[in-house]
This record gives C-alpha cells, sequence and structure tokens, in this order.
C-alpha cells in the first residue's frame, strides 16, 4: 500500500534534528516518498468504518482525504493557540503480505502557547486493499507525549498492542516529527511521520482540529 505522506519538508526537519542531537537522532530512515493515490478510497473506507465505530462526524474523515489528495501541494504554516485534533495514525507495510497496513485512529491536544503536543491513538486494523474485512484486530493503545512550537510537535508514541486473533503482543515506540497545515475551510491540520527505534517499522499520521 503506498504511503500517505510525502515527506520533502518533514525529512529536511528532521535531518536537522539529528544535526543538533535532539530526540529524534534514531530517525534514520524515512518512508519511501509516495502518496496514498491509488489506495484513497480504501483508506477512506477504513476510516470512516473506524468513526462510524467511534460515533464520529465524517465530515473529518472527507477533510482527511482532501488533505491526503492535495498532499503534494500541502505549505507549512505556523500555527497559535491551543486545539484538539482527530485523525489517523497509519503503520505501512506491516504485515506477512507487504499490501497490509495498519490503521488507527489518533486524539490530540496541541497547545503552542504551552508548548505541548499529546494524545493517544486506538482502535487499530490490520487491513488489505484486496480484502473485504480486516485481517485482524488490536486491543492498546499508544500513549502520545511531546512539544510543538509554532512550527512543528516532536515527541513519541509508546504502548503495546495485542492482536486479537492470534494473541501476539507488539511493544510499539516511535518517535514522532509533525509539521501544520491548513484544510481547505481554513482549519489547522497536523500532518507527520515516525520511526519506531525498536523495530523496522514507520508510521505516519494526519490529524485535523475539531
Amino acid at each position: 500500500m503506498p504511503n500517505i505522506i510525502k515527506p520533502v519538508a518533514i525529512c529536511a526537519a528532521l535531518l536537522a534534528l539529528q544535526a543538533c542531537g535532539g530526540s529524534s537522532d534514531q530517525l534514520t530512515e524515512t518512508p519511501d516518498d509516495g502518496l496514498f493515490q491509488e489506495e484513497v478510497s480504501f483508506f477512506k473506507s477504513v476510516l470512516t468504518d473506524l468513526y462510524n465505530e467511534e460515533q464520529k462526524s465524517l465530515s473529518y474523515v472527507d477533510e482527511i482525504e482532501a488533505l491526503v489528495n492535495d498532499i503534494d501541494n500541502l505549505q507549512a504554516v505556523p500555527a497559535s493557540g491551543a486545539f484538539d485534533m482527530n485523525g489517523a495514525f497509519v503503520i505501512p507495510d506491516a504485515g506477512d503480505d507487504a499490501q497490509d497496513s495498519v490503521v488507527g485512529l489518533i486524539e490530540l491536544a496541541v497547545s503552542i502557547d504551552d508548548g505541548t503536543f499529546g494524545g493517544y491513538a486506538y482502535n487499530f486494523v490490520q487491513v488489505n486493499p484486496s480484502l473485504d474485512s480486516p485481517v485482524d484486530t488490536f486491543t492498546g493503545t499508544l500513549a502520545i507525549n511531546g512539544g510543538a512550537t509554532k512550527d512543528m510537535t516532536t515527541g513519541t508514541a509508546v504502548g503495546t498492542v495485542i492482536a486479537d486473533q492470534t494473541q501476539e503482543s507488539f511493544n510499539l515506540n516511535f518517535v514522532l516529527l509533525g509539521e501544520f497545515h491548513r484544510t481547505q475551510d481554513d482549519s489547522i491540520a497536523l500532518v507527520g511521520m515516525g520511526e519506531d527505534i525498536n523495530a523496522d517499522l514507520n508510521a505516519e499520521f494526519i490529524a485535523v482540529e475539531y
């Protein structure tokens, strides 16, 4: 499954953090320079199912879809104040099949004034575009903690998730970096990526203000 995010500006920020010896020095690799264009309708259907489960407004799914479709043209913008966000947390190429991905929901609280960035990712499902139903579902959450400036967020997503079918557990520890953008209705969006410091896994996340 192609990746959601085209990480041009984010890659530059990662390199800057590494040069400064910051906490993201484990981020030595980033997702391939790909888009989710080929599978965007599938991604939207998965996200719609997850949002329906949590009784969330599907208008956010439409905003996320619009961001994904326009990912090539996004421009970073400075943010201010404090806001809550929700969206998707994706782990591409996560499974025995190269097309398997793990998709979950993300809830974030960001305060530029306080310099904080936190929340959690949850309700993960393993999906494959060639299948009509999920490969597996997972129990568990990732706790997200970090800092925020007007330009970016940095932090970690840490936790254990357990596959409901196999009962196999996965200890995940992602280092995250995000960039602020604007949605079509002028809300704040956060687009970011991460790398697990203990495993060969990348993550991508996209969230919108609500």
